[in-house]
């Protein structure tokens, strides 16, 4: 059995030079600097298998593209379509991001060099204006966190703690405590009803290492 890709070769995009610079024009008419460009297309989707067109189901298996229903055929090319432009917006917005971060990148190291320190509030936030101060750019950096291994070592110390003083212990105090380490439909922890048991000022000592073991756990896993 012998497979080939059917797929119609797109045409080179137009060149132009402007200024030295190499410019390629986009299927949106955009002149886009040579080294910026990215190509992009949504999958082919479509394999001849001798000498007949076929497709993948969503179990991996092979299917002669004349046995699927037209309307789902017609879905498949609308969703591909939609796909393609989608990936074309990305890019835009990735070429935007790009060139945006250059920019401030210059100003920061302008005022910089100027003042001998870092601009920046918290996470490196700040905000650019223009002069009468009716449009403005603001920097805000994210910061993404999730709990390491440590915070099952706090759960073990917390129940343990609560099973000593499950007499003495308000109801309040234990479903707090508990709820706060159930996990959503995703299977994540509630980082802030976690965070938020530090405020107890509870003298245990189990309670006390497992406060430390809690924040030991935080991690940062993404900075956007």
């Amino acid at each position: 059995m012998e497979a080939c890709i059917i797929a119609d070769q797109k045409p080179a995009r137009p060149t132009f030079e402007v200024n030295g610079k190499t410019y390629i024009e986009d299927i949106r008419g955009r002149l886009i600097p040579a080294d910026q460009y990215e190509e992009l297309s949504p999958p082919v989707g479509i394999v001849e298998i001798n000498g007949r067109p076929h497709v993948q189901d969503a179990e991996g298996r092979w299917i002669d593209w004349s046995l699927v229903k037209p309307k789902d055929q017609l879905i498949d090319e609308v969703v591909r379509k939609i796909m393609a432009y989608a990936l074309d917006l990305s890019a835009q917005v990735s070429r935007f991001r790009r060139h945006t971060g250059a920019d401030l990148d210059g100003v920061i190291a302008l005022l910089e060099q100027e003042y001998g320190v870092t601009i920046g509030g918290p996470g490196g936030n700040f905000t650019l204006r223009t002069f009468d101060d009716l449009q403005r750019v603001e920097l805000k950096v994210g910061k993404f966190m999730e709990f390491g291994p440590e915070i099952h070592m706090a759960k073990a110390l917390i129940d343990e703690y609560l099973r000593e003083i499950t007499s003495e212990a308000t109801a309040e105090l234990k479903t707090l405590v508990l709820g706060a380490f159930e996990v959503d439909k995703k299977g994540k922890l509630d980082r802030q009803k976690i965070l938020d048991l530090r405020k107890y000022d509870i003298k245990d000592e189990r309670w006390v290492r497992a406060m430390q073991a809690i924040s030991d756990a935080e991690r940062t896993v993404m900075v956007r």
